[in-house]
């Protein structure tokens, strides 16, 4: 679907980016595919050109899958993604 960059910080204080690919995405939230595992609560921010979207996400589940990791997100902060309308 595309391709949304992430930024977050770890309890530790370490900082780290990646971008992930969009597997699904709904009004509230999204499913991305990442080569990290990031823990359950923790807080993303997230930009994507391709799906018209930023702001900042909550992780409510990462499981792995084959060698990658697919990450459930919630948008939080009245961050909603909507369908674009065709011209």
């Amino acid at each position: 679907m595309g391709k949304v960059k992430l930024h977050w910080r770890t309890p530790e204080g370490f900082t780290y980016q990646e971008v992930a690919a969009c597997l699904d995405i709904s009004r509230t939230g999204a499913k991305l595919e990442l080569r990290s595992a990031i823990p359950q609560g923790t807080m993303l921010q997230l930009e994507s050109r391709d799906l018209h979207i930023a702001g900042v996400a909550y992780v409510r589940h990462c499981k792995p899958r084959g060698m990658k990791f697919t990450v459930g997100v919630e948008f939080l902060g009245g961050m909603e993604w909507s369908r674009p309308v065709a011209r």
